[in-house]
């Protein structure tokens, strides 16, 4: 058959869906299961992006559109909901959503079950559960209206379930860091694991079980208590691990909800994690390092990466950058010297950075180590040179 003698297209028959009525947004046919409506006809309006659905801004009108279901809900009578989650598009602009329900597809027609007018954008967004009692069955189209001041940045919505009865969460068990010492000389035989996790999802989680794995060995997994939606702890085990032996050390975590309070847990993809720590022996001075070759950039540790373009060690995350442990004896001077440059130029503007050297002995705390040296608000387009003596009180890595 020739390669255009067909051709096919997806249709909906308009009629009554059955609850629960979910749509994700991970796809942008999703939108063909919603009707727009520009009621002010200036051009802004909702439209899928990127696994959601968004709306920017009008500077000089106030929003006025909707995202109408296509098909009405077949819901009985008694409670029912609508959960959805939602969030704008920029801290410093306050927007304002709606939402509205009837037997009816013009929002005219429709009853406003929800208003949020200050909407600031967070992090992790936002997240409602709207419970409305209907006194008689009937089909039910829902509404999302943007009426956002003019002159704002925009809203995000996502995640949208409508269902009968009383609205039953899931959780989602994230690990959001393994909280290691830093690399240096003399790391613990017996060192905490400690876990940083967070539920965020919109059910609590009763009970869930942790696993950690060192360098590949059998799995330690113990059970932890509740964790409720929205929050986040450190979860400590009650055995520890060994980190005594020199070299590199892999942890892997794995994490489980046992127990939960609402639906069974379904997005696992946040729920295992791997990171690394380094057992150093003390290095000796001299003390060099060109971070063009990497294994002497090795003996450094922090989230800092070479980059060839500009020829040095460079980070935009803030993160410290810790050197390995050397070997220094009392009331004996000492030299540290590097080339930097530091600041960024962008859009024809420059941004100047303050940084600091610090100097103290491994395993200690940073905050009690000595300022070798410190620059204030500083900007170089070309590398300069820095030396810095110093001492130390006491001998040591």
């Amino acid at each position: 058959m020739p390669a255009n003698n067909s051709f096919s297209k997806e249709v909906f028959h308009i009629g009554p869906v059955q609850p629960p009525f979910i749509c994700d947004f991970d796809d942008g046919q999703d939108m063909d299961r919603w009707t727009i409506v520009d009621a002010n006809h200036d051009d802004v309006t909702w439209y899928w992006d990127a696994r959601q659905v968004m709306i920017r801004y009008n500077r000089t009108q106030e929003l006025d559109d909707y995202l109408i279901t296509l098909c009405p809900v077949a819901l009985e009578a008694g409670d029912a909901y609508i959960a959805f989650e939602y969030n704008a598009r920029n801290s410093a602009y306050p927007e304002k959503l709606e939402v509205l329900y009837g037997t009816s597809p013009d929002p005219a027609e429709m009853t406003a079950l929800a208003v949020f007018d200050s909407i600031i954008s967070s992090t992790d967004g936002c997240f409602s559960a709207e419970a409305l009692h209907l006194a008689q069955a009937g089909n039910y189209y829902f509404a999302f209206h943007a009426c956002s001041r003019a002159d704002m940045f925009g809203l995000i919505l996502d995640d949208v379930e409508i269902g009968q009865g009383t609205y039953v969460g899931t959780p989602d068990l994230a690990i959001n860091d393994i909280l290691l010492p830093a690399s240096a000389c003399g790391l613990s035989s017996q060192t905490p694991v400690q876990v940083l996790v967070s539920n965020k999802g919109q059910a609590d989680i009763v009970k869930l079980s942790l696993a950690y794995s060192l360098d590949g060995a059998d799995q330690v997994r113990e059970e932890f208590g509740t964790l409720p939606a929205s929050k986040d702890t450190t979860f400590v085990f009650s055995q520890t691990m060994d980190l005594s032996v020199l070299g590199k050390h892999k942890i892997q975590i794995e994490a489980e909800v046992l127990v939960s309070a609402g639906k069974e847990e379904s997005n696992l993809d946040n729920n295992a994690a791997i990171d690394s720590v380094i057992s150093f022996s003390p290095a000796h001075v001299p003390f060099i390092t060109d971070f063009s070759m990497s294994e002497q950039a090795e003996n450094w540790v922090g989230d800092w990466k070479w980059d060839a373009s500009t020829g040095g060690y460079v980070t935009m995350d803030y993160k410290p950058l810790f050197s390995r442990c050397v070997s220094l004896e009392a009331s004996k001077g000492y030299r540290f010297s590097m080339e930097f440059k530091a600041g960024l130029k962008m859009f024809g503007m420059m941004f100047p950075e303050t940084f600091s050297i610090l100097c103290g002995m491994s395993g200690t705390d940073v905050a009690t180590w000595d300022t070798l040296w410190k620059e204030e608000n500083m900007y170089e387009e070309n590398y300069v040179s820095i030396d810095a003596s110093f001492e130390c009180a006491d001998a040591g890595a």
